[in-house]
């Protein structure tokens, strides 16, 4: 075979479109019982095509398909794999195509090794994560390995450290390297962020002991180092607001501070500084002997963790750059990578929310957005009710949400029949709160920001309530951007122009909370085509916006991502009165598991965990009657979360304690 029928060999689709679309409308109609469209099987065309495209794709680009949500994404990925599966039977083995799929969740994991499986009728298909027990060498005889986004990062992340271990247990198989990778949804680490405060360098300096003072001279002297920058500024902070009349000495409150240039002017050499040493010694310091003077293998597990994040950030963003900033009386250092190597072999990235996902953007000529066919979703039975409000962030959330939650319950007892299925999507910190009620509708289920994306357990629920907005600080827009596109100027730091963006960072913020919001909203029954125009059944979706220029983005974003979605006023006031009438308490259990499986490690008495849930004297008792019990369904939920009961004292000197490991 000569060059030029090589190379025509190679361009051929391993998986012609027209047959996947044709076999895809089948299972669309046949299996999950759903109406196809012509516009879904242009779309399964297209998709078709990307993965094909990317197999033979020798220019390293990451290809973004933006299918909405609801039609086929997943299950297009599996289809295509279970096809080249058992077209790789019949090839030579130097022809054969192995596929990686990358997904969020373990669980998410497990499901696409036993679609594709089944779609293939044979075992081609295996998942490896912390909770399979395939080694590397196993994974290696599967045409289909599925991992999670995590583990993805960290091999992406030994790559950049030309450690190629973990990324050869990835892609490496019995044929040679895998050929395809699809990533199901948007990685969110794919930039890694490094951030140091003052406070952590110098605890992290009063648990190293004089024999590593000693051992490792040059590397404590680093640590203190980025100790001295860090107090220096603070201290120059503090001159500045203390004589306002000297306009000289004028005070920046974000800065970059250190560039591998500076690095060398600084220290007399460019040469990289290496932790490694310090970080090994440092994962055996006694901590729990040290600080709470108690043996405790978990609190010593949990401190080594703690540090070692530390000072590895140092260490990134010593041999990178360093800028600093402050967010309230707080300042800190920070960095950031892309974890993208220039030699990556072509991803296929399948992300519904692509449009508003501002780093593909920021990649530039990284990736290529591909254009889908139109008219493949319509929302027009959905309707969002919008309020507006401030405070609709983490901290308004978490010191307001406690009296906001009742007014909400309230509301939309008002708007809403009690038949309803409801889900709620809002912060960590306040979730137990929601949890606590029983507002009497059919389904009241709750998710906090950072466990949403991607799952299907309110898919039959025909309400979505935003309740507070996952917002990103400056700090991460920053890192995102230098990352992507190098090192900015201090003046950019003040000027955030970027392409036509008057503020760039703001734009990414705002863009970032939509796709978590657009993601939210379609847990619930709207992600479902019901009908060969795209639409679905009957939805609410209750949201409050900021107010002024903001709010209105935000929306504008919404409507846009969900065509055909009907946009109405909500008459509900965030702060209001107080409801007049009680609202009904549900599991007093259930908002205690879920105040623990959100709470940091750490321990925590009884007392303090009532002061978060409010419980009346006997709802106290009966907790610790429930506790004390180790058999109850309550002790036995905990622990599968990590949390321990502890028991000390007796009759009146006795004390039950909560340890989260």
């Amino acid at each position: 075979m000569n060059q030029e029928t090589m190379t025509l060999y190679k361009q051929q689709p391993h998986v012609l479109p027209e047959v996947f679309a044709a076999t895809m409308r089948e299972h669309w109609e046949t299996s999950l019982g759903n109406v196809p469209s012509p516009a879904l099987q242009a779309l399964w065309r297209t998709m078709a095509k990307a993965f094909n495209a990317s197999i033979n794709d020798e220019e390293h680009r990451w290809t973004v398909l933006q299918p909405p949500t609801g039609t086929g994404k997943t299950q297009g990925a599996c289809l295509f794999s279970a096809m080249t599966a058992k077209k790789n039977e019949g090839l030579f083995m130097d022809e054969r195509v192995g596929i990686l799929i990358v997904t969020r969740l373990i669980s998410q994991a497990n499901e696409i090794v036993e679609t594709v499986n089944r779609m293939a009728g044979f075992e081609c298909a295996a998942a490896k994560h912390s909770e399979s027990d395939l080694t590397a060498e196993e994974a290696q005889a599967f045409d289909v390995l599925v991992v999670t986004h995590a583990a993805y990062t960290n091999a992406l992340e030994g790559l950049c450290k030309d450690d190629r271990s973990r990324w050869d247990a990835l892609v490496r198989w019995e044929h040679g390297y895998r050929k395809l990778t699809i990533v199901d949804e948007a990685i969110a680490n794919i930039v890694e962020e490094y951030n140091v405060k003052a406070d952590d360098v110098r605890l992290t300096l009063a648990f190293i002991t004089p024999d590593i003072r000693h051992r490792y001279p040059n590397e404590v002297a680093a640590v203190e180092l980025v100790r001295d920058l860090l107090e220096r500024i603070a201290e120059m902070h503090k001159d500045a607001e203390g004589d306002e009349d000297d306009t000289t000495s004028r005070f920046t409150e974000s800065k970059v501070l250190w560039t591998p240039e500076r690095k060398a002017q600084l220290l007399g050499s460019d040469a990289s500084i290496s932790l490694d040493n310090l970080r090994a010694a440092m994962k055996e310091v006694r901590y729990d002997l040290i600080g709470s003077r108690r043996e405790s293998k978990d609190d010593r597990k949990r401190q080594a963790e703690r540090f070692d994040k530390i000072l590895r950030s140092i260490e990134a963003i010593m041999n990178r750059f360093m800028w600093y900033a402050k967010k309230g009386l707080e300042y800190s250092f920070n960095g950031s990578e892309l974890l993208i190597p220039d030699d990556l072999p072509s991803p296929v990235v399948l992300d519904a929310t692509a449009r508003q996902n501002f780093l593909w953007t920021l990649l530039e000529d990284r990736a290529v957005i591909l254009p889908v066919p139109p008219k493949t979703r319509n929302y027009r039975n959905v309707t969002l009710h919008v309020a507006r409000a401030r405070g609709t962030g983490k901290t308004a959330m978490k010191e307001k949400g406690k009296d906001r939650i009742p007014r909400l319950i309230h509301q939309l007892q008002q708007d809403l029949d009690p038949g309803r299925k409801v889900f709620v999507a809002l912060h960590k910190d306040i979730e137990h709160h929601a949890v606590k009620y029983d507002p009497g509708f059919s389904e009241w289920s709750v998710g906090h920001w950072g466990a949403i994306d991607g799952r299907n357990d309110w898919m039959t629920y025909d309400t979505a309530v935003i309740f507070g907005l996952p917002y990103r600080d400056t700090i991460w827009a920053t890192n995102a951007f230098f990352a992507t596109q190098g090192v900015q100027s201090n003046e950019w730091l003040k000027n955030p122009e970027w392409k036509g963006y008057k503020d760039v960072r703001e734009e990414m913020q705002i863009r970032q909370v939509c796709v978590s919001v657009v993601q939210a909203v379609n847990r619930v029954r709207c992600r479902k085509v019901t009908d060969a125009d795209g639409s679905c059944d009957q939805s609410d979706v209750f949201i409050i916006l900021p107010t002024g220029k903001m709010g209105e983005q935000m929306l504008k974003a919404l409507v846009e991502e969900m065509p055909g979605i009907q946009v109405k006023g909500w008459d509900f006031e965030l702060d209001g009165a107080k409801p007049r009438q009680r609202i009904k308490k549900g599991s007093s259990h259930e908002a205690l598991l879920t105040l623990m499986q959100n709470a940091l490690p750490g321990d925590y008495s009884v007392s303090h965990l009532n002061t978060e849930l409010g419980l009346a004297p006997k709802g106290l008792e009966k907790i610790k009657a429930a506790l004390r019990d180790p058999s109850h369904p309550l002790t036995r939920a905990l622990l599968e979360v990590g949390v321990k009961v502890q028991h000390s004292g007796a009759k009146r000197g006795a004390r039950t304690t909560l340890i989260k490991t």
